[in-house]
């Protein structure tokens, strides 16, 4: 996939957002604190990549049975480094199984995150 944004550092200078910056976790449980990190790091990531060489903030149309978006589906996969991998890029029409952050404007798009950035998403299973 041709893209500038090859590394999280780069998704939110895409977005014009502080690249130093996460949200304040320091209330939550120990055990969610990095899957909380991970969630906003995988939406920022998600938004850049989405909204990437378009004239405004791509967000999916479930109104619209013609407009394309696809989430993914990853497996547990024990002999991966990450331990998931991803099994699908599954195209939908106006109903998801995902949250609407989550939906991916191409396959392409689904494809990239859910191979290049398989750390990061691992971390918000």
């Amino acid at each position: 996939m041709k893209t500038k944004i090859i590394s999280l550092q780069a998704a939110f200078e895409a977005k014009g957002y502080n690249p130093n910056y996460r949200p304040d976790v320091s209330e939550c449980p120990e055990h969610l604190k990095d899957r909380q990190i991970a969630n906003f790091e995988l939406d920022v990531l998600i938004e850049a990549l989405n909204d990437e060489d378009q004239p405004e903030h791509w967000e999916p149309d479930y109104t619209d049975w013609n407009a394309d978006k696809f989430e993914n589906w990853y497996d547990r996969d024990i002999a991966a480094p990450s331990g998931w991998s991803l099994d699908d890029v599954d195209g939908r029409d106006t109903h998801t199984a995902a949250g609407a952050r989550r939906s991916f404007r191409t396959r392409e798009i689904g494809n990239y995150v859910g191979t290049k950035f398989i750390d990061l998403v691992a971390r918000t299973l």
